[in-house]
């Protein structure tokens, strides 16, 4: 059984509009994928990045971020903790802030002498709120600076 010709000129015509609309597949549900990450540790020392929160202004809520954890050099710009990642409902959204989860190992002045010293982990985060170029896009590059503070005993 064959189609009327107006049915299958309809077809087209949406699947024109829809591509017209929406030229970088937007539309198709993969806006936010193959995003990559990148920071700038602005501290002296190391640290382990652990994971990034988005803002969305779109949504009005945090979207986590899971990764491996990644140690990077103190004093590192632009230094590439995720590549490929999918955030997950962000697809469009403004991204307007951008929290890192970060960790280093420290001694306390207290057990600096003993043997073993007693190591401890300070975990902190850093918010970025200097996205230039905030809506999230597939392929997108988000950067951000993990402001230096200041380091927690003798280690």
């Amino acid at each position: 059984m064959a189609l009327p010709k107006y049915t299958l000129r309809y077809a087209l015509l949406a699947a024109v509009a829809l591509a017209a609309a929406a030229p970088d597949a937007h539309a198709f549900g993969d806006a936010c994928k193959s995003v990559n990450l990148s920071v700038d540790n602005e501290n002296d020392y190391g640290v382990v990045v652990t994971n990034f929160e988005f803002w969305s202004q779109s949504e009005g809520r945090w979207l986590n971020e899971q990764f491996s954890n990644i140690s990077v050099p103190g004093g590192a710009k632009d230094f590439v903790v995720a590549r490929n990642q999918n955030i997950e409902h962000a697809e469009n959204d403004k991204i307007t802030q951008i929290r890192v989860h970060y960790e280093y190992q420290w001694v306390s002045r207290e057990s600096a002498n003993e043997i073993p010293p007693k190591i401890d982990t300070a975990k902190l985060i850093s918010t970025d709120t200097t996205i230039t170029d905030p809506v999230c896009l597939a392929g997108r590059w988000y950067k951000a600076t993990i402001i230096a503070k200041p380091r927690l005993g003798t280690y």
